[in-house]
C-alpha cells in the first residue's frame, strides 16, 4: 500500500468513525435593511444642478424616492431642484424596508464673496 492510499483509507475510516457534531446558533445577528441618499453638493443656487445618488441594502428591485419617483436600487442622477427639497427614499425587499433622507438647500442669492482688503495689505 502506497502513502496515498494510506491516507485516502484513513481519512475515510476517520469519516465513518467520527460523529458528526452539528452547531445550531440561535439569536444571531441578522441583516439589516439600509440605504443611503446623498447629494454633491448639498447646497445650491437657484438653477444650479446638484448630483443626487443612493444605494440600499433591502432589495436589489427598485424603489421610491419623493420628488422623482421609482428608481432602481442604486444609482444617481442629476437634478435642479427650484427649493430646498428633502427627499426621501424608501426601499423594501426580503431584508424588510429601509428608509433614508437627504435635504438640498436652494439659495436664490449667492453667498457674500470677500475680496482684496486682507489684514497688512500694502
Amino acid at each position: 500500500m502506497n502513502t496515498r492510499t494510506a491516507c485516502a483509507l484513513l481519512i475515510g475510516l476517520i469519516s465513518l468513525t467520527t460523529p458528526l457534531l452539528v452547531f445550531a446558533q440561535s439569536g444571531g445577528a441578522t441583516a439589516t435593511p439600509s440605504c443611503t441618499i446623498t447629494a454633491s453638493p448639498k447646497s445650491i443656487l437657484q438653477g444650479d444642478t446638484t448630483l443626487l445618488s443612493w444605494s440600499s441594502s433591502t432589495t436589489t428591485t427598485s424603489g421610491t424616492i419623493t420628488g422623482i419617483g421609482p428608481v432602481p436600487y442604486s444609482g444617481s442622477l442629476l437634478i435642479a431642484p427650484s427649493q430646498s427639497t428633502q427627499f426621501k427614499g424608501t426601499f423594501t425587499g426580503p431584508l424588510g424596508t429601509a428608509q433614508c433622507s437627504v435635504t438640498v438647500l436652494v439659495s436664490s442669492q449667492p453667498p457674500p464673496s470677500y475680496s482684496g482688503g486682507g489684514v497688512g495689505g500694502g
